[in-house]
């Protein structure tokens, strides 16, 4: 959207394009995914006879889902739990053209978000933990990444000015930090290696953009959408089949973690570069052309 609000060129028509164009490349497939997910979960608690949720309950819970408020105001219960960030990911969007104004009359506000990000990321983990997914918290944790993203994606033009070199150096270290991060559950390492990881990594420079180029990462990055959206509901399937398997046949599929991550992996991986081909593109194009028709 650089072009599209350039110099803080906000204005209504702009608005239009930029809202028809987040709503047809979010929602479609986040209902897609949401509405499967209920059905695995509805057909594999009438299987496993599990005890179902009441009806206001079950009601009141599609319905904040459908609104994408879940995460906000706590629905009953969850089904496809990594819906939460795409949830909350709508309010950074909506708050997406104030940074733009911002960032045209204030030039040295970047510097300011960097601060007020990484602080509210460090209140969460003194608080608890990064990884909240309900509530104010996670709208604070959502839109700190987001906005650290938008000064990124800024200041491409000064990253342009560090070498071939410097960025590979950068991407390997990160990389290192960031499983050390993991390894030894240090969140806040974690978070400045993948700040520094997509910075240096921002202007399609260095050994690792070279190495994640190819063709066959090109096509999971543009599926990764939908890999998030349905990795659950996968997983869920996969549980509940291997599982009566395993009882009827006696062969340990579930036991054998190797057997299980490659399988799911792959399944996981295949149906969502599908439905990234066939329904999410295809959906985008058809809702961002109804919705410019009637904004």
């Amino acid at each position: 959207y650089e072009g599209l609000f350039a110099a803080g060129a906000i204005s209504v028509s702009n608005c239009k394009i930029y809202v028809a164009k987040r709503f047809a490349r979010i929602y479609p497939n986040y209902l897609v995914w949401m509405l499967i997910a209920l059905v695995i979960w509805l057909l594999l608690a009438t299987i496993s006879q599990q005890a179902f949720p009441t009806t206001s309950d079950l009601s009141l819970s599609f319905l904040m889902h459908v609104f994408m408020v879940q995460s906000l105001v706590g629905a009953p219960f969850l089904w496809n739990l990594p819906l939460w960030s795409i949830a909350v990911e709508m309010i950074a969007y909506a708050l997406f053209p104030l940074f733009v104004l911002l960032r045209a009359r204030f030039p040295y506000i970047d510097a300011a978000a960097i601060i007020v990000c990484f602080a509210a990321w460090a209140s969460l983990i003194l608080a608890d933990s990064i990884d909240v997914v309900s509530g104010l918290p996670s709208v604070l944790r959502c839109l700190a990444g987001f906005t650290l993203g938008l000064v990124i994606s800024a200041r491409c033009a000064w990253l342009n000015g560090f070498s071939f070199t410097q960025l590979s150096v950068v991407q390997a270290l990160s990389v290192i930090s960031a499983i050390l991060g993991i390894t030894l559950n240090v969140e806040i390492v974690t978070l400045c290696a993948f700040f520094l990881l997509t910075a240096s990594t921002a202007t399609n420079v260095g050994v690792l953009v070279n190495w994640l180029s190819h063709r066959w990462f090109a096509l999971l990055g543009g599926a990764s959408f939908t890999i998030y959206l349905s990795h659950i509901p996968v997983l869920q399937a996969y549980s509940a089949t291997m599982g009566r398997l395993q009882n009827m046949t006696g062969i340990p599929f579930l036991s054998d973690w190797a057997l299980a991550t490659i399988t799911l992996t792959f399944t996981t991986v295949v149906l969502s570069v599908i439905c990234y081909r066939f329904l999410e593109k295809p959906s985008q194009k058809y809702v961002y052309n109804r919705l410019m028709r009637r904004l």
